[in-house]
């Protein structure tokens, strides 16, 4: 009889607590899911973020860390996971939407046993900074029940001794619609044991087939088997030299033609090289790995080898190279679009000569002297803006909803930002016109600049849960000699500070 394991992958424990959240569709974000540290201090699934963020309060220690919720980056997070365990088991699949099933029964023995590989698992698990939850049995549907729902992190339940083992487990252990759970509770019938006193007779004129199936599949008397996930195959290409060379140049026309390769088995499934490996083996078989990353996917065999040949000048090549190989380790889809106005055919018509012109300062400075501003959804202007390298697109998606801002209904321009936004805002001392309840002019390093028209106030705050909390009225001013500035006056200390300029 087969032997299943499933793994729950879950954030690690000792890592940051971190509250996924997502938009509920009425104007507000719920937490969509949280790790352990954060459940225990009361936190779950459904609460408001705000109600979330008021939980968890302020911790110098372990700073909570609040992220957007993307499905599909979670299933390809899963995918990849799956994927990687290929490395325990010749059979893994996907069950659900956060669990990854192994086929075991033939193979635990290489690992000293089912105790034994589970220990190696798990700490495999914990260096890619997730902790798993394991479930040893003979069918699919009881090691997925006990790994989700058991209380120890890795439970082994004995053959034949699936019925035992499920019965003290909730219902939802046996992976049901969210209508026959309901249907469940409304009758008193909270754990499977409680299901399995029924007349069998009965369920399907009750529930449907569903729960009965459920029920046949972890007993073992419905097959279940794994739908095992197929892993890509490497798009490689190789050249293995009859006499070593140390030629740069006969290097050079290698990579040329082996480049030619890639690009034609990528083209009949319309995708593009956005990440590259090359490998130079030398007679010794030590190998010189260049990788190379993109912006943006191509097929512009042009682009890539000046890529490819600004890599190699670089480094010095190794003597008496017997073999050259290069591997696309990411491919992407190219969206056709036809090419703009002075757009060459250099970027292979997939993006714009900007993209040409990144690839080719990563590959002189490296990916991290080559940053970006990237824009955050945060009304405070010192955490509006982020620098990151343009290859990491990690931070697109964090989005901060730790701040309110509100404005004055009467200032409806009251909300633009200046291009230049100063480190650190400067201290100023200013005329205000107490009558009229508005600014006349301000002085910086003892220049005064007399104030024609301003427009504010904009008011900015944040919760007191970031710890050091803002208060502050912003106002966009325009001086006599047609300059304009992004002054603020903070609520508490009612002193003035000059924070940006307008082009």
């Amino acid at each position: 009889m087969q032997r299943v394991k499933a793994m729950l992958p879950e954030p690690d424990r000792r890592r940051l607590p971190i509250v996924l959240y997502h938009d509920d569709g009425r104007g507000g974000c719920r937490v969509a899911a949280c790790c352990p540290a954060t459940a225990r201090r009361g936190v779950a699934a459904g609460m408001s973020l705000a109600e979330a963020q008021g939980v968890l309060g302020t911790s110098r220690r372990q700073p909570p860390r609040f992220l957007p919720y993307d499905p599909r980056e979670d299933a390809l997070a899963l995918k990849e996971l799956a994927i990687w365990a290929g490395g325990f088991s010749p059979t893994v699949g996907i069950v659900g939407e956060a669990a990854v099933a192994l086929e075991v029964s033939g193979c635990s023995h290489l690992f000293g046993g089912e105790q034994a590989m589970s220990r190696r698992l798990q700490e495999a698990v914990r260096q890619r900074g997730l902790f798993a939850r394991l479930g040893f049995a003979d069918t699919l549907g009881t090691a997925w029940a006990v790994a989700e729902c058991a209380a120890e992190a890795c439970t082994l339940v004995p053959s034949g001794a699936e019925a035992a083992a499920l019965c003290s487990l909730p219902v939802r252990a046996l992976r049901v619609s969210h209508t026959t759970l309901e249907l469940l509770e409304e009758l008193g019938l909270r754990s499977i044991g409680q299901v399995l006193e029924l007349p069998r007779s009965s369920l399907p004129a009750r529930f449907g087939k569903e729960l009965g199936q459920r029920l046949d599949q972890a007993l073992g008397q419905l097959p279940e088997p794994i739908e095992p996930i197929v892993p890509p195959q490497p798009v490689e290409a190789r050249w293995n030299l009859e006499y070593p060379t140390s030629d740069r140049r006969a290097v050079e026309i290698l990579v040329g033609r082996l480049l030619e390769q890639l690009l034609a088995s990528l083209r009949d499934a319309g995708r593009g090289i956005q990440q590259l490996e090359l490998r130079l083996v030398n007679a010794s078989r030590e190998s010189l790995v260049l990788p190379l990353g993109l912006v943006s996917p191509t097929r512009s065999a042009a682009h890539l080898f000046d890529l490819l040949k600004t890599r190699l000048e670089q480094v010095p090549l190794p003597q008496e190279v017997v073999s050259v190989q290069l591997e696309v380790t990411l491919a992407a889809p190219l969206h056709a679009r036809p090419l703009r106005l002075f757009e060459s055919e250099a970027t292979g018509g997939t993006g714009p000569e900007l993209a040409c012109l990144v690839d080719r300062l990563l590959c002189r400075l490296g990916r991290d002297r080559v940053v970006r501003a990237v824009p955050q959804a945060d009304p405070q202007p010192e955490r509006a803006i982020v620098w990151q390298s343009w290859l990491d697109r990690s931070a697109e998606s964090g989005v901060s909803l730790d701040a309110t801002t509100n404005v004055d209904d009467t200032a409806s321009t009251g909300q633009q930002r200046p291009l230049r936004l100063y480190h650190r805002p400067i201290a100023i001392s200013v005329v205000w016109d107490q009558e009229q309840l508005r600014l006349e002019a301000f002085c910086r390093e003892s220049a005064e600049h007399m104030v024609s028209q301003a427009w504010g106030p904009e008011r900015i705050t944040t919760g007191w849960w970031r710890g050091h909390p803002i208060a502050r009225d912003y106002y966009r001013v325009e001086t006599t000699d047609s300059r304009r500035y992004w002054l603020f006056r903070r609520l508490r200390q009612q002193d003035w500070f000059l924070h940006g300029e307008f082009g």
